[in-house]
């Protein structure tokens, strides 16, 4: 469980908690709870460098948040789908849950850039049978999307792993798709699968357009490999 009290610098100029920093505090729930379940010392007996990177997630939001209000943010217990740990995180507000996210979280061999799959690192573990979470939904890649910006990706932001980190690709998309431009909104629902990494110096080329049913995007790599694919819905926050 972790405690945290929204802070002045993580909101946007209209005083609610920022997409890319809700992101960031679910993130770290996992990993608190990743840490907590022991799956880090065990793969560590097996493989010497490993790194914890989200494969997809899909993060709902039904309330704005803001500063200075107290969140709990409470992870679940594990499950697993093939390669990948699930994990559902629920924030609350005076006991009221106002966002949720579900990860699928994937150990990497760091050295080789492989991953490892989830039931091989299970059976390092005594820990009690996984319980049943629904398996994060992946989302298909809309073809001729036009083309919005190109990035080149530097050190500065990148994570512990060495890539473009999950909570800048929420403020790319933000930034590209303009999503304070029409007022005070709410991220309703985000979704986003990573098909590679970006690292650093390689060029990031996001695509993408407003659909009836929200906003569908993609990046690619220069070479035309395909790096991530994601779809929101935003709605007007009532004042």
């Amino acid at each position: 469980m972790i405690l945290h009290t929204v802070q002045p610098e993580e909101v946007d100029v209209f005083g609610y908690l920022k997409p890319s920093d809700l992101l960031r505090h679910c993130t770290a729930s996992c990993s608190e709870q990743n840490a907590a379940d022991g799956c880090d010392e065990a793969i560590h007996r097996i493989v010497a460098v490993t790194g914890w990177m989200i494969a997809r997630f899909c993060m709902t939001q039904s309330a704005p948040i803001r500063t200075g209000e107290k969140l709990v943010l409470r992870c679940s217990p594990r499950s697993i789908d093939g390669a990948v740990y699930i994990r559902r995180v629920r924030v609350h507000r005076d006991d009221v849950e106002v966002a949720c996210c579900d990860f699928a979280w994937t150990l990497v061999d760091m050295e080789n850039r492989r991953i490892l799959r989830a039931k091989e690192i299970d059976r390092q573990l005594e820990l009690s049978e996984p319980i049943e979470l629904p398996s994060v939904p992946r989302l298909p890649r809309e073809k001729d999307l036009p083309e919005l910006a190109r990035q080149t990706i530097s050190l500065a932001v990148c994570d512990a792993n060495g890539h473009y980190s999950s909570a800048n690709y929420v403020d790319m998309l933000c930034d590209a798709f303009d999503f304070w431009g029409n007022g005070e909104r709410l991220m309703r629902k985000l979704q986003i699968e990573y098909k590679s990494e970006f690292m650093p110096g390689e060029e990031l080329i996001l695509s993408g357009r407003i659909t009836e049913s929200g906003v569908s995007a993609h990046g690619t790599h220069s070479d035309g490999r395909s790096g991530f694919t994601a779809h929101f819905v935003t709605e007007e926050i009532a004042v």
